[in-house]
Protein backbone atom coordinates (compact mmCIF):
# COMPACT_ATOMS: atom_id res chain seq x y z
CA UNK A 1 0.00 0.00 0.00
CA UNK A 2 2.71 2.18 1.08
CA UNK A 3 4.32 1.69 -2.76
CA UNK A 4 0.99 2.11 -4.35
CA UNK A 5 0.43 5.96 -2.47
CA UNK A 6 3.80 6.65 -3.17
CA UNK A 7 3.40 5.86 -7.27
CA UNK A 8 0.30 8.55 -6.77
CA UNK A 9 1.90 11.02 -5.15
CA UNK A 10 4.63 10.98 -7.94
CA UNK A 11 2.29 11.00 -10.85
CA UNK A 12 0.30 13.91 -8.66
CA UNK A 13 3.41 15.96 -8.41
CA UNK A 14 4.53 15.49 -12.07
CA UNK A 15 1.24 16.66 -13.52
CA UNK A 16 1.19 19.48 -11.30
CA UNK A 17 4.72 20.50 -12.25
CA UNK A 18 4.10 20.17 -16.20
CA UNK A 19 1.45 22.38 -15.34
CA UNK A 20 3.47 25.17 -13.36
CA UNK A 21 6.15 24.55 -16.54
CA UNK A 22 3.66 24.93 -19.26
CA UNK A 23 2.24 28.23 -17.38
CA UNK A 24 5.62 29.55 -17.28
CA UNK A 25 6.26 29.05 -20.92
CA UNK A 26 2.69 30.20 -22.54
CA UNK A 27 3.49 33.24 -23.43
CA UNK A 28 5.42 31.32 -26.25
CA UNK A 29 2.11 30.36 -27.77
CA UNK A 30 0.18 34.02 -28.08
CA UNK A 31 -0.48 34.55 -31.71
CA UNK A 32 2.12 37.04 -33.13
CA UNK A 33 2.63 38.91 -36.79
CA UNK A 34 6.35 39.52 -37.03
CA UNK A 35 8.10 41.68 -38.74
CA UNK A 36 11.78 41.06 -40.03
CA UNK A 37 14.21 43.82 -40.53
CA UNK A 38 17.25 42.32 -42.43
CA UNK A 39 19.41 45.49 -41.81
CA UNK A 40 19.62 48.91 -44.08
CA UNK A 41 17.94 51.74 -44.35
CA UNK A 42 19.31 55.02 -42.58
CA UNK A 43 18.58 56.56 -38.75
CA UNK A 44 19.48 59.98 -37.74
CA UNK A 45 19.88 62.33 -34.69
CA UNK A 46 19.71 66.08 -34.97
CA UNK A 47 19.88 66.73 -31.26
CA UNK A 48 16.16 67.01 -30.62
CA UNK A 49 14.86 64.94 -33.09
CA UNK A 50 15.29 60.62 -33.97
CA UNK A 51 14.00 60.41 -37.63
CA UNK A 52 14.79 56.64 -40.10
CA UNK A 53 13.43 55.93 -42.99
CA UNK A 54 14.17 53.44 -46.25
CA UNK A 55 14.55 50.45 -43.74
CA UNK A 56 13.70 47.21 -45.27
CA UNK A 57 11.42 44.80 -44.07
CA UNK A 58 11.57 41.35 -46.04
CA UNK A 59 8.71 39.12 -44.46
CA UNK A 60 5.67 39.38 -42.39
CA UNK A 61 5.31 35.56 -40.58
CA UNK A 62 2.44 34.92 -38.72
CA UNK A 63 3.42 32.74 -35.81
CA UNK A 64 0.28 30.32 -33.86
CA UNK A 65 -2.14 32.32 -36.41
CA UNK A 66 -5.19 31.02 -37.00
CA UNK A 67 -4.51 30.78 -40.93
CA UNK A 68 -1.37 30.50 -43.28
CA UNK A 69 0.79 30.72 -39.92
CA UNK A 70 4.78 30.29 -40.43
CA UNK A 71 3.64 32.06 -44.09
CA UNK A 72 4.86 35.38 -46.04
CA UNK A 73 2.30 37.70 -46.30
CA UNK A 74 4.55 39.67 -48.72
CA UNK A 75 6.03 36.42 -50.72
CA UNK A 76 2.33 35.48 -51.17
CA UNK A 77 0.08 38.61 -51.48
CA UNK A 78 2.50 41.61 -52.97
CA UNK A 79 5.24 39.83 -54.48
CA UNK A 80 7.69 41.98 -56.65
CA UNK A 81 7.30 45.11 -54.26
CA UNK A 82 9.47 46.59 -51.77
CA UNK A 83 8.54 47.31 -47.82
CA UNK A 84 10.12 50.28 -45.62
CA UNK A 85 10.04 50.97 -41.84
CA UNK A 86 10.14 54.91 -40.94
CA UNK A 87 9.71 56.68 -37.55
CA UNK A 88 10.11 59.84 -36.13
CA UNK A 89 10.43 60.74 -32.14
CA UNK A 90 10.84 64.48 -31.75
CA UNK A 91 10.74 63.94 -27.82
CA UNK A 92 14.41 63.42 -26.72
CA UNK A 93 14.82 63.50 -22.87
CA UNK A 94 18.08 63.51 -22.51
CA UNK A 95 21.53 60.80 -22.46
CA UNK A 96 20.86 59.82 -18.71
CA UNK A 97 24.37 60.84 -17.56
CA UNK A 98 26.02 59.73 -20.76
CA UNK A 99 24.37 55.82 -20.71
CA UNK A 100 22.85 56.51 -24.41
CA UNK A 101 19.82 58.39 -26.35
CA UNK A 102 16.01 58.35 -24.52
CA UNK A 103 12.87 59.38 -26.01
CA UNK A 104 9.49 59.57 -25.05
CA UNK A 105 6.80 59.20 -27.80
CA UNK A 106 6.71 58.58 -31.03
CA UNK A 107 5.28 57.30 -34.63
CA UNK A 108 6.44 54.36 -36.99
CA UNK A 109 5.04 53.48 -40.50
CA UNK A 110 5.46 50.32 -42.60
CA UNK A 111 4.73 51.09 -46.31
CA UNK A 112 4.59 49.58 -49.25
CA UNK A 113 5.38 50.40 -52.50
CA UNK A 114 1.93 49.02 -54.12
CA UNK A 115 -0.29 51.32 -54.80
CA UNK A 116 -3.08 48.96 -53.56
CA UNK A 117 -1.92 48.38 -49.94
CA UNK A 118 0.22 51.59 -49.43
CA UNK A 119 0.49 51.45 -45.22
CA UNK A 120 0.78 48.05 -43.56
CA UNK A 121 1.06 49.29 -40.36
CA UNK A 122 0.62 52.52 -38.09
CA UNK A 123 1.58 52.47 -34.64
CA UNK A 124 2.98 54.63 -31.42
CA UNK A 125 4.53 54.34 -28.81
CA UNK A 126 4.90 56.06 -25.40
CA UNK A 127 9.38 55.61 -24.88
CA UNK A 128 12.34 54.92 -27.25
CA UNK A 129 16.00 54.15 -26.25
CA UNK A 130 18.98 53.58 -27.54
CA UNK A 131 22.09 52.28 -25.94
CA UNK A 132 25.52 50.47 -26.00
CA UNK A 133 25.66 46.64 -26.01
CA UNK A 134 29.13 45.62 -26.88
CA UNK A 135 32.37 46.62 -28.48
CA UNK A 136 33.75 43.97 -31.18
CA UNK A 137 36.85 45.13 -33.33
CA UNK A 138 36.54 48.81 -32.98
CA UNK A 139 32.88 49.02 -33.37
CA UNK A 140 30.49 50.26 -31.01
CA UNK A 141 27.22 48.17 -31.29
CA UNK A 142 24.15 49.90 -30.16
CA UNK A 143 20.52 48.63 -29.92
CA UNK A 144 17.35 50.70 -30.30
CA UNK A 145 14.25 49.34 -29.06
CA UNK A 146 10.97 50.86 -28.30
CA UNK A 147 8.13 48.92 -26.14
CA UNK A 148 4.22 50.18 -25.16
CA UNK A 149 3.68 49.81 -28.72
CA UNK A 150 0.13 49.58 -30.33
CA UNK A 151 -0.77 49.80 -33.98
CA UNK A 152 -2.80 49.10 -36.15
CA UNK A 153 -2.80 46.94 -39.71
CA UNK A 154 -3.91 46.76 -42.80
CA UNK A 155 -7.10 44.53 -42.68
CA UNK A 156 -5.43 42.33 -46.08
CA UNK A 157 -2.60 41.51 -43.40
CA UNK A 158 -4.93 41.13 -40.41
CA UNK A 159 -7.68 38.48 -42.69
CA UNK A 160 -4.89 36.60 -44.20
CA UNK A 161 -3.60 35.72 -41.00
CA UNK A 162 -7.55 34.54 -39.93
CA UNK A 163 -7.47 37.32 -37.04
CA UNK A 164 -10.66 39.15 -36.28
CA UNK A 165 -10.72 43.06 -37.11
CA UNK A 166 -11.55 43.51 -33.30
CA UNK A 167 -7.92 42.59 -32.36
CA UNK A 168 -5.95 44.30 -30.74
CA UNK A 169 -2.25 44.36 -31.22
CA UNK A 170 0.85 45.50 -28.97
CA UNK A 171 4.67 44.89 -29.03
CA UNK A 172 8.19 45.62 -29.31
CA UNK A 173 10.89 46.74 -32.28
CA UNK A 174 14.32 46.23 -31.56
CA UNK A 175 17.53 46.53 -34.39
CA UNK A 176 20.99 47.16 -34.06
CA UNK A 177 23.74 49.63 -35.35
CA UNK A 178 27.06 49.82 -35.19
CA UNK A 179 29.25 52.87 -34.94
CA UNK A 180 32.92 53.60 -34.87
CA UNK A 181 32.66 57.05 -33.16
CA UNK A 182 29.03 57.82 -31.44
CA UNK A 183 28.80 58.66 -27.49
CA UNK A 184 25.94 58.52 -25.79
CA UNK A 185 23.95 61.79 -26.05
CA UNK A 186 25.81 63.22 -29.82
CA UNK A 187 24.39 63.72 -33.19
CA UNK A 188 24.46 61.24 -36.58
CA UNK A 189 23.64 61.44 -39.71
CA UNK A 190 22.86 58.13 -41.79
CA UNK A 191 23.65 55.46 -39.67
CA UNK A 192 22.99 52.23 -41.17
CA UNK A 193 20.71 50.04 -38.92
CA UNK A 194 21.45 46.14 -38.90
CA UNK A 195 18.83 43.31 -38.45
CA UNK A 196 15.87 43.47 -36.11
CA UNK A 197 12.33 43.03 -35.73
CA UNK A 198 8.99 43.87 -35.06
CA UNK A 199 7.14 41.65 -32.65
CA UNK A 200 3.12 42.04 -32.70
CA UNK A 201 1.34 40.11 -30.07
CA UNK A 202 -2.25 39.68 -30.39
CA UNK A 203 -3.04 41.00 -26.94
CA UNK A 204 -6.69 41.03 -26.73
CA UNK A 205 -9.40 38.19 -27.82
CA UNK A 206 -12.21 39.76 -30.27
CA UNK A 207 -15.31 41.35 -28.52
CA UNK A 208 -17.48 38.31 -27.76
CA UNK A 209 -15.56 35.81 -28.34
CA UNK A 210 -13.47 33.71 -25.77
CA UNK A 211 -10.00 33.28 -25.71
CA UNK A 212 -8.23 30.10 -26.29
CA UNK A 213 -7.63 27.82 -22.65
CA UNK A 214 -4.21 27.14 -22.78
CA UNK A 215 -2.95 23.77 -22.89
CA UNK A 216 -0.90 24.59 -18.96
CA UNK A 217 -4.31 25.00 -17.54
CA UNK A 218 -5.55 21.37 -18.29
CA UNK A 219 -2.09 19.79 -16.81
CA UNK A 220 -1.96 22.45 -13.58
CA UNK A 221 -5.83 22.05 -12.68
CA UNK A 222 -5.29 17.99 -11.99
CA UNK A 223 -2.33 18.28 -10.72
CA UNK A 224 -3.37 21.02 -8.43
CA UNK A 225 -6.22 18.81 -7.05
CA UNK A 226 -4.06 15.39 -6.70
CA UNK A 227 -1.45 17.08 -4.63
CA UNK A 228 -4.45 19.05 -2.54
CA UNK A 229 -6.14 15.29 -1.77
CA UNK A 230 -3.19 13.51 -0.98
CA UNK A 231 -2.19 16.12 1.50
CA UNK A 232 -5.62 15.72 2.75
CA UNK A 233 -5.21 12.01 2.90
CA UNK A 234 -1.64 11.82 4.58
CA UNK A 235 -3.14 14.35 7.14
CA UNK A 236 -6.14 12.62 8.15
CA UNK A 237 -4.30 9.55 8.57
CA UNK A 238 -1.10 10.54 10.34
CA UNK A 239 -1.16 9.97 14.22
CA UNK A 240 0.29 12.83 14.87
CA UNK A 241 -2.65 14.67 14.82
CA UNK A 242 -4.13 14.01 18.05
CA UNK A 243 -7.80 15.73 17.37
CA UNK A 244 -8.40 13.41 13.54
CA UNK A 245 -8.28 9.49 14.33
CA UNK A 246 -6.53 7.52 11.96
CA UNK A 247 -8.92 6.82 8.06
CA UNK A 248 -6.26 5.08 6.71
CA UNK A 249 -2.89 4.36 6.00
CA UNK A 250 0.08 6.85 7.29
CA UNK A 251 1.83 8.22 4.10
CA UNK A 252 5.28 8.86 4.61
Amino acid sequence: MRIKNYGKKVVSLTVFMLGMAFAACSYAYFSQIDFNLPGGGAISFDGSMLTASGIPVNNITGVNAPSNSGNDFLTNKLPGTSTTLSLSDPAYLGSNGRTGWYFGAGAIEVANSSGSDPVLLLGNYSSLSITQTSVLNGMIQFNLLFTDFSDTKDPNIVSYFGFSPNVQWVGSVNFVFDSSYLTPGSTFTGLVPGSGDIDNVAAMAPSGEQAPIPGAVWLFGPGLVGVIALKRKCTRGNPAFKNTPPAGPVCG
